[in-house]
């Protein structure tokens, strides 16, 4: 398993390549939108682990279903 340090800075570097697409990738991770704005904006320092494996693997699916060139962007965040 990824290491909850490393999957906040895959999830944090992702969202904000994402930014319009917050409220699609908070409902399908079962979180809140306003969570995904705390955690982007530092005002929730220590996202809970559930949540943020929500959001990584979510994040983790678009780019593994998206072109070439976003995958290979992503996957080096």
């Amino acid at each position: 398993m990824v290491e909850k340090i490393d999957m906040l800075r895959y999830v944090r570097k992702n969202l904000e390549r994402h930014r319009g697409d917050w409220p699609e990738i908070a409902r399908t991770a079962g979180v809140s939108y306003s969570w995904v704005s705390h955690v982007m904006q530092g005002t929730t320092p220590n996202p809970r682990i559930k949540q943020v494996q929500a959001i990584y693997n979510v994040l983790f699916d678009r780019v593994n279903q998206s072109p070439d060139i976003w995958a290979k962007e992503a996957k080096n965040a």
